[in-house]
């Protein structure tokens, strides 16, 4: 998803810098929830995937594949050009490689990125590749591996690709000039898509999702409206992540700065808000049908503070996200001082939220979020040597990589 993309991409800067060198922290495998049980620290980082034995890393120089204690199996060596994503489907490695370094126009529109996407086999051959004209958005995709299939999103549509051979098997449309916020693949290689409005033009902003079923045919589609009406009420609704579920529905995470978001039978007033107003976040799964099953306001940005949510997993009913936050007053964590921090919460179906706050000397910030076959989540988290020291505090843990390794890659209990 969008908010996944790493610091390189966000810099503008390539993937470059000799291999990484992987260093293990210390094992605590009987971890408490918010404590971390295995994890590694690394000066790299561009992408994080689970695996049906483990959790597979991207970095600038190559991927490595780790058993769920984190610990490495092997390595695959690529020359990454920009910044990328993985996703991995049985014995196949997909790479989506997106350079978008020389292009400063490249985020406001206009030039698209030079893209690649390649397939690899468990032994680092590469079975296919698409450069270039395959993707056509000037934003950065998401990547998703299915059973059978892999998907990316090119900003109004998303394609489904054979992974064994890489042709382009059917397109989806969310419609119109609507975006594609987010994107989940589900068991049955069908996809869930979601798009947010804004309070551009003349509509009452909304919400939609809906279900593409293998081949491209629409299943379900669900509109979320508000109640505000323009042209005083304004606002916006956006999605930032999608997950597919177990049950064939999906998990949610998003943010509306309306009045309130409703959802069917469901609502969802907006937290408090001073100042200038980003909005509340929130956080809901629906079923099979596209019908929500439970929903949590999660969070607000404004000026007495920011939450970011940048990764959601599907967890059992509930589901885990990361992000990162500052101030106070978020999710029950203890006020930042001056830096940021990043965090992990698990929300339950009757709208708890646990959460677990990573601090630091300096900034942290959450890149990647995986949930490991045992329900454990393993988070890639960065901290910023600018504005202070590249050391983590979780729990009662200290780790500290040095400022040659600010990226660390850790699993623990949600």
């Amino acid at each position: 998803m969008r908010a996944l993309a790493s610091l390189a991409a966000a810099a503008g800067a390539a993937c470059t810098g000799p291999p990484c060198q992987i260093d293990r922290l210390d094992d605590r495998p009987d971890a408490a929830p918010g404590e971390v049980r295995h994890g590694f620290t690394l000066g790299q980082n561009a992408g994080l995937s689970a695996t049906a034995t483990g959790i597979a890393c991207l970095t600038c120089s190559g991927i490595y594949y780790f058993d769920p204690a984190l610990t490495e199996q092997r390595h695959v060596a690529i020359d990454l050009r920009g910044d990328g994503q993985l996703a991995v489907a049985g014995d196949t490695t997909f790479v989506l490689d997106d350079d978008i370094g020389d292009l400063p126009d490249a985020s406001r529109g206009g030039t698209p990125g030079s893209y690649s996407l390649f397939a690899l086999s468990a032994t680092g051959q590469e079975l296919w590749r698409h450069d270039g004209s395959v993707l056509h958005n000037i934003d950065l995709p998401d990547l998703l591996a299915g059973p059978d299939s892999v998907a990316i999103d090119d900003d109004t549509s998303a394609t489904v690709f054979d992974p064994t051979t890489g042709a382009a098997r059917w397109t989806a449309s969310s419609g119109g000039d609507v975006f594609v916020d987010a994107l989940a693949l589900d068991a049955t290689d069908g996809l869930i898509i979601a798009s947010g409005s804004s309070e551009l033009g003349p509509a009452t902003p909304a919400a939609t999702l809906h279900h593409v079923a293998p081949g491209g045919a629409t299943t379900w589609t669900v509109t979320w409206t508000t109640t505000d009406t323009p042209p005083a009420g304004g606002g916006q609704v956006a999605f930032v992540g999608a997950a597919a579920t177990a049950g064939g529905g999906a998990v949610v995470a998003g943010r509306f700065s309306t009045a309130t978001l409703e959802l069917g039978e469901l609502s969802l007033t907006a937290l408090p808000l001073h100042g200038s107003v980003d909005g509340t976040r929130f956080v809901a799964a629906v079923d099979a049908g596209g019908a929500v099953r439970w929903a949590v306001a999660a969070g607000k940005s404004d000026a007495d503070g920011r939450l970011d949510i940048r990764g959601i997993a599907a967890l059992g009913d509930g589901a885990v996200i990361c992000g990162n936050y500052a101030g106070a007053g978020q999710l029950g964590l203890a006020a930042t001082d001056a830096t940021t921090d990043a965090f992990i919460a698990r929300i339950d179906p009757d709208g708890t939220i646990t959460a677990h706050a990573i601090t630091g000397d300096g900034d942290q910030s959450c890149q990647a979020l995986a949930i490991a076959g045992d329900g454990s989540a393993t988070i890639t988290v960065l901290s910023d040597t600018v504005r202070g020291g590249s050391a983590l505090r979780v729990g009662g843990q200290i780790f500290d990589g040095g400022p040659e390794k600010p990226y660390y890659v850790l699993n623990l209990v949600p």
